[in-house]
C-alpha cells in the first residue's frame, strides 16, 4: 500500500478472535508508520467470540448497515481499502461491502483472506466479490497452498501475496535457549472455551489423563463463551483440583507466562471456520510439542515443530 488513508473493514477487537487480534495488529502497524486509518468494525461488540442467536444477527445487520452508509458516504478515491471478508452467513455482508468497493475505491483494495473454508469448496459469495474486485483486488493468503487453491476455485489470486500468522503472533520465539525442564509433563489448551474450539475433547482428555498418570499437571486458559462450556469448566476443576491450574483470560507477558509453564500443547479444533490459528505459532514460538486435528491449515503449520496430528472429530 502506499502510504495514504486506509480504509480498514475487518472485525476488531471485543472479542478478541484471531482475525480481530490481527486486523488490530495491522491498524497499529499503519497508525505507527504515519498512515491516517479509518476502521470500520464488522462484529458486533461482545464479551466472547463464537456468538450466536437472533440478537447478535440482528446487531450485525444493523452494524452492516451502518458500514455501508458510511462508505457510500466517504471520499474512497483518496484511500486504499483494506478489507477481510466475514465469514458464516456474514459472508454475504462482504459481498455488499465488495460492490461498494469497487464503485467507489480508487485506490489499492487488499482482500486479507482469513478463512480456510472458502478453499475447501467452491463458495457463490467469494465468487461473486471475486468476479466484481476482479484483477483490482491484491490478495493475501495464509499459505502458499490457500493462494493456489483459491486461484484454482476462483480463478483470481494467482499472484497473490502469503503471509503467516506467524507475522502477527503474541508471543515473541524465545533465543535464549531451551526452558529447564518442569517438575512434571504439564498438558495445555488456550482459547475461547467452546465446542467449535474443541474444549470438550480438552476436557475429557485431561480426566483421562489425569487418571492414568499421577504426575501429570495441567493448565488451561481462556473465557468459557456459553453455559455448558461453564458447566464443563467447574467440572474439570472439581475434578483435577490442584493438578489443574486455569489462568482465565490471559493476554501479554500473563500470556508468555502461561506458555512458559506447558509442555504440551493440545488445540482440538473443529471450528468450521478455522484457518491458521494464532495459539499455535504461539504454543511453538515457546517451545511447546502440538498435538492439534488435520483440520484447516494446521498441517501446513506444523512441518517444523514436534507434533502430533490427530483425526477432526466432529
Amino acid at each position: 500500500m502506499s502510504m495514504r488513508r486506509v480504509v480498514i473493514v475487518a472485525p476488531l477487537p471485543p472479542p478478541i478472535g484471531g482475525a480481530a487480534k490481527n486486523t488490530e495488529r495491522v491498524r497499529r502497524d499503519l497508525t505507527s508508520r504515519g498512515v491516517s486509518t479509518v476502521a470500520l468494525r464488522t462484529n458486533p461488540i461482545s464479551q466472547t467470540a463464537h456468538r450466536g442467536g437472533i440478537a447478535y444477527h440482528a446487531r450485525k445487520v444493523t452494524l452492516s448497515a451502518w458500514n455501508l452508509a458510511r462508505l457510500t458516504l466517504m471520499r474512497l478515491r483518496t484511500a486504499n481499502v483494506y478489507f477481510v471478508p466475514d465469514g458464516g452467513a456474514g459472508i454475504w455482508i462482504s459481498v455488499l461491502y465488495a460492490v461498494v468497493f469497487s464503485l467507489k475505491a480508487r485506490g489499492a483494495i487488499v482482500v486479507h483472506h482469513r478463512n480456510a473454508s472458502f478453499v475447501r469448496s467452491r463458495h457463490p459469495a467469494i465468487a461473486m466479490i471475486s468476479r466484481v474486485l476482479s484483477d483490482r483486488a491484491q490478495h493475501v493468503f495464509l499459505e502458499r497452498e490457500m493462494k493456489d487453491r483459491f486461484a484454482q476455485l476462483y480463478g483470481e489470486g494467482a499472484d497473490g501475496m502469503v503471509l503467516r500468522n506467524a507475522a502477527t503472533c503474541d508471543v515473541e520465539p524465545s533465543h535464549a535457549g531451551l526452558q529447564p525442564p518442569h517438575q512434571h509433563v504439564t498438558v495445555g489448551y488456550l482459547s475461547n472455551l467452546n465446542r467449535d474450539k474443541g474444549f470438550d475433547v480438552v476436557a475429557s482428555t485431561f480426566e483421562t489423563l489425569a487418571a492414568e498418570d499421577p504426575h501429570l499437571r495441567f493448565a488451561l486458559a481462556g473465557p468459557p463463551t456459553s453455559a455448558e462450556a461453564r458447566i464443563t469448566l467447574d467440572r474439570l476443576i472439581g475434578v483435577l483440583g490442584t493438578r489443574l491450574h486455569y489462568a482465565g483470560s490471559v493476554s501479554g507477558s500473563s500470556k508468555t507466562e502461561f506458555f512458559r509453564g506447558v509442555d504440551v500443547f493440545v488445540f482440538p479444533t473443529r471450528f468450521r471456520q478455522e484457518a491458521q490459528p494464532n495459539v499455535l505459532y504461539e504454543a511453538m514460538a515457546s517451545g511447546c510439542s502440538i498435538v492439534s486435528t488435520a483440520h484447516a491449515l494446521i498441517p501446513h503449520m506444523l512441518d517444523d515443530a514436534p507434533h502430533t496430528l490427530v483425526p477432526l472429530v466432529e
